[in-house]
């Protein structure tokens, strides 16, 4: 019997280890950028949607997905913003959400190797009931620059190419609207692994 529980006990620690191992590592946690990005977040001005969201969005986490040739993290900042709402956006409001969202926190990372930005539309407060639902926009730093320096290119052109282009992979960026992704990496493929929450 105690040699059962000590096997299982050795099973379950390995486990535990494994899993320390191989998630992806929230690299950008103290980050200069990190903290610069989080900075715009408390300011930034979402105009008429202003009140719809509950409280400044935050930067939930970097995780790195991936190793550039140069060696330097390549990483995917995500963004939560908690809405007021328990039901979901539509997009033209979430797009124009996310639009101010990332205009504010892109310059903080031009010097850094992003794949691509999440941005999470947070409907509902977490309890222990139940966790609140999340929709996914996923937008290439390309597609970000673009509402940076093009006067005329608003939420709704961002929208337009967004949706163009997701070739309705979750996995692939961009994305116009899914479900959050846990984002693993593993070392020895060099390679991003991701998997859905199940939250919507």
């Amino acid at each position: 019997m105690t040699t059962s529980i000590l096997i299982a006990g050795g099973v379950v620690l390995l486990l535990i280890l494994i899993v320390l191992v191989i998630y992806v590592p929230d690299w950008d946690t103290t980050s200069e950028s990190t903290k610069a990005a989080q900075s715009a977040l408390e300011t930034v001005s979402l105009d008429r949607d202003a009140d719809l969201v509950a409280e400044p969005p935050s930067v939930h986490k970097t995780p790195e997905v991936n190793t550039h040739r140069d060696g330097d993290p390549i990483v995917v900042p995500i963004v939560e913003v908690p809405l007021e709402t328990d039901e979901e956006p539509d997009r033209a409001t979430g797009y124009r959400i996310a639009a101010g969202v990332l205009e504010a926190v892109h310059p903080e990372y031009t010097d850094t190797h992003v794949r691509n930005y999440d941005i999470h539309l947070v409907q509902g407060e977490d309890t222990w009931v139940r966790q609140p639902d999340k929709c996914r926009i996923a937008v290439t730093p390309g597609l970000v620059e673009r509402l940076s320096r093009e006067p005329d290119f608003d939420a709704q052109d961002l929208r337009r190419e967004v949706e163009a282009a997701d070739d309705g992979d979750d996995e692939i960026p961009p994305v116009a609207w899914g479900e959050p992704l846990d984002y693993w990496y593993s070392d020895g493929s060099s390679a991003a692994t991701v998997t859905t929450t199940g939250v919507h």
